[in-house]
């Protein structure tokens, strides 16, 4: 990868194909990508260190967060996670694989540029990985990329089409439904919680990549569209590790898979405790394909074909199968009552759902909160369209059905101040803003670079307001 380093320019086309929800940035980067400044040699970075800005050396422009582990040393190749967050919140994306990184000796970069909706994504990714392997020494074999949301799909794609990656954790997305042959084959760790409308896209997938031979886990966590506690994120690296393991790449951990196949088998017995037969069954093939070629698995592939003759499986599967169906159905549906600006059947929609969401079915319960979600996503979707077109009147309406399914996000009362910021109703606009930062607001970038905001940055209630989004920044 050193020496190939017009592989890893990425035509744009390819990373934006996949990035789904993507907010016009009207400012572009500026840096010059000869200029070359001073480097750091690797050697002033210590053990358990977070670097919250590395400059990169051929664009001063472009920085990263980065971790280094307990077992850090400057002069042995280690192996490197690159990390892609939605809104560049590179210290943040650092800090949650921290445990993992110091548990299997993991650097951990994050760019602070890359995020949804940039226009020079691959100017970013090509400084990026310029720069860690001129500043580090990286275990070639065991590069990772890792990212949430549009992240995710980076991260996704640069194993896809540059190769030298070993394996991918993708949280909360993935990437494009696998049509064709995938050039470069890496290990799949995907993340997705049971309330996250991208929850479809990731289980079918999972079940894709299987079928065209890619080592591929499946997370789930109980969470919506975010970021996943440190365990899972321990969890899932775990499993990298046992596929590192598999092709020879380190040596086989006996104790390591020992743990791994107690931790999963009492997750099973749990599963199986509470009545979830066909999720114990996934996560029994999920440890039948991980072990495989390590271990005889002749025991436990026994003992799974008596646990197939369990006559719920095919119950709850039938079940599964028929809610995901319905889901992707209203998902399209959905999507065309947006474009036909069809707001009363979507307010109708939402009333159902809400409704939904008391059952206690929790099947019914958790398609009904994707589904809100999904159209809280399409809400922005469609209300940064409106804006951006100059179209308030649409914008307003898209945002009542904002408010309606998602009445505590932030970014519905950023649009809003954007509205009334236009209709110079500057005391409204502000109160809108504040709301915005009391639900978490924390893109600085467009409170700075909004156009409609200009006269509202004059006043001393939008730096205390800027201050607050900085604040909610820092805390994530």
């Amino acid at each position: 990868m050193k020496t190939k380093k017009s592989n890893l320019s990425i035509a744009l086309v390819l990373l934006f194909a996949f990035i789904l929800l993507s907010c016009n940035n009207k400012n572009e980067e500026k840096g010059n990508n000869n200029q070359k400044i001073p480097t750091q040699k690797a050697n002033i970075y210590k053990p358990a260190q977070f670097v919250d800005d590395i400059v990169c050396r051929t664009d001063q422009s472009q920085t990263y967060a980065a971790y280094f582990p307990v077992s850090y040393n400057p002069k042995i190749e280690m192996p490197i996670i690159v990390v892609f967050d939605a809104h560049a919140r590179g210290k943040m994306a650092v800090k949650k694989f921290k445990k993992a990184a110091d548990e299997f000796g993991y650097v951990v970069v994050a760019s602070n540029n890359a995020k949804n909706g940039l226009k020079t994504i691959n100017k970013t990714i090509n400084a990026l990985f310029d720069d860690i392997f001129y500043r580090f020494k990286i275990n070639e074999n065991r590069v990772y990329t890792a990212g949430f949301s549009g992240g995710a799909k980076i991260a996704s794609s640069i194993a896809i089409y540059k190769g030298g990656i070993a394996g991918v954790i993708a949280i909360s997305s993935g990437f494009a439904k696998i049509g064709q042959e995938i050039p470069h084959k890496f290990s799949f760790a995907s993340i997705v919680g049971v309330e996250d409308f991208n929850y479809l896209e990731l289980t079918m997938l999972d079940e894709q990549m299987r079928q065209v031979g890619f080592p591929s886990m499946l997370a789930i966590t109980p969470m919506g569209h975010e970021w996943p506690d440190e365990n899972v994120l321990l969890k899932t690296i775990e499993w990298l590790e046992i596929q590192s393991m598999k092709r020879s790449i380190i040596p086989v951990n006996d104790n390591l898979i020992r743990n791994y196949s107690l931790n999963t088998a009492d997750s099973i017995n749990k599963l199986m405790l509470i009545g979830k037969v066909y999720n114990a069954k996934k996560l029994y093939e999920q440890f039948l394909s991980t072990i495989d070629g390590l271990y005889d698995i002749t025991g436990y592939q026994k003992s799974y074909e008596e646990f197939l003759k369990n006559p719920d499986i095919q119950k709850q599967e039938a079940e599964i199968e028929l809610s995901a169906n319905n889901e992707s159905d209203k998902q399209q549906e959905y999507v065309s009552l947006f474009k036909r600006q069809d707001f009363r059947k979507l307010q109708n929609e939402i009333n159902v759902l809400k409704s939904d969401n008391q059952t206690k079915n929790v099947l019914k319960k958790n398609s009904s909160m994707r589904l809100l979600n999904y159209i809280s996503m399409l809400s922005y979707i469609f209300t940064d369209g409106a804006i951006n077109a100059g179209d308030f009147d649409t914008a307003t309406k898209y945002l009542d059905i904002y408010k309606s399914a998602d009445p505590n996000n932030p970014d519905f009362y950023y649009f809003e101040a954007c509205i009334f910021a236009n209709k110079n109703m500057q005391k409204e606009a502000l109160k809108s803003l504040g709301s915005a930062v009391h639900y978490g607001f924390f893109d600085i970038s467009k409170l700075e670079s909004t156009d409609y905001f200009v006269k509202l940055r004059q006043l001393p209630e939008f730096e205390e307001l800027t201050k607050g989004a900085k604040s909610n920044f820092e805390k994530i």
